[in-house]
């Protein structure tokens, strides 16, 4: 840790000098505005006024195992980087390159720059903190709001169109959760970069993202429920009585989450110690009460982080 003086400077003003290496890492010159904000543990945090993200460009060279190329791909964009390159010392194969496109197009803001035979550039279009993060988990609570209550109906009346619109809904969350990893990696390295997505602090990025990760395995159980509600004989009125407490509960969570409620957020705990379903004799039966369950063990570390956070 660097250190300085305190110099006085007027009648009641102190300054410090700053960090020529910081000055230059930050682009900046004489005479520009910095921010300063005063942390709950006493702190100063100084950040430059207008925070631009810097765009990041990087090269990945096509594995022969396609699923771990996928994985890198997938790992450069959370880290968000802005362009990304595939290429191989070889034309590559059609069938490679469209599971290539496929995975790409699947993330929100990426669009094919450049192709040739032997590589392939995607680029991002979407400017970091255009879209504030309470939106995005706000839409990603809805989908899977929407998901729970379709699984609902689904139970009432057999529907494989609804069942499908509910897996396609999961597709959606998937894409928002990535989108919200890469914009709160990048709020991480920077206080600015936190407060132009709309966080107050750098205290509430991990909570943030605990709860965005959360829901979107929500998502997931739901999911879960859809198939397996497809294969029972005759709707269960056990499963429909799970189902709307399950679903109640998840409300409560999601307004808990977004009025920043810990008191509802304890209550929401002391619920679900009390509404764990059993389990019976069916096994289709049972494995959707254990999804359920697990949907309300999701509510419950939602709760706990609000709890954490917000008291």
């Amino acid at each position: 840790m660097e250190t300085r003086k305190i110099q006085k400077t007027g009648g009641s003003s102190y300054a410090i000098s700053l960090p020529k290496r910081w000055i230059e890492l930050n682009g900046l010159k004489n005479g520009d505005v910095l921010g300063i904000v005063e942390n709950k543990d006493g702190t100063l945090s100084i950040v430059p006024e207008n925070y631009k993200k810097e765009r990041k460009s990087c090269k990945i060279e096509l594995n022969e195992n396609i699923n771990l190329t996928k994985r890198i791909l997938i790992t450069k964009y959370l880290q968000g980087y802005d362009t990304i390159k595939i290429y191989s010392k070889k034309p590559i194969v059609a069938s490679k390159r469209k599971e290539i496109v496929s995975l790409m197009q699947n993330l929100i803001g990426i669009e094919i720059f450049e192709e040739r035979a032997d590589e392939i550039v995607f680029s991002s279009l979407i400017e970091f903190g255009s879209t504030p993060l309470g939106k995005v988990k706000n839409r990603i609570i809805n989908l899977t709001s929407s998901m729970l209550e379709d699984t609902i109906k689904l139970n009432e009346k057999f529907d494989e169109s609804l069942a499908e619109n509910i897996i396609q809904r999961d597709n959606e969350v998937d894409k928002l959760y990535f989108f919200a990893i890469r914009e709160i990696s990048e709020a991480s390295r920077n206080l600015n970069a936190a407060k132009k997505l709309g966080l107050n602090n750098n205290f509430e990025i991990i909570p943030n993202l605990i709860a965005i990760k959360n829901i979107e395995r929500i998502a997931d159980y739901a999911v879960l429920i859809t198939k397996d509600i497809m294969e029972l004989d005759a709707p269960s009125a056990k499963i429909k009585r799970e189902g709307n407490l399950t679903l109640d509960i998840f409300h409560k969570t999601s307004r808990s989450l977004i009025r920043k409620d810990y008191v509802l957020a304890n209550s929401i705990l002391e619920e679900i110690e009390r509404k764990f379903s059993e389990e019976i004799n069916s096994v289709i039966i049972s494995s959707i009460l254990n999804s359920m369950n697990s949907i309300k063990r999701h509510c419950g570390n939602i709760a706990e982080t609000i709890i954490n956070l917000y008291v």
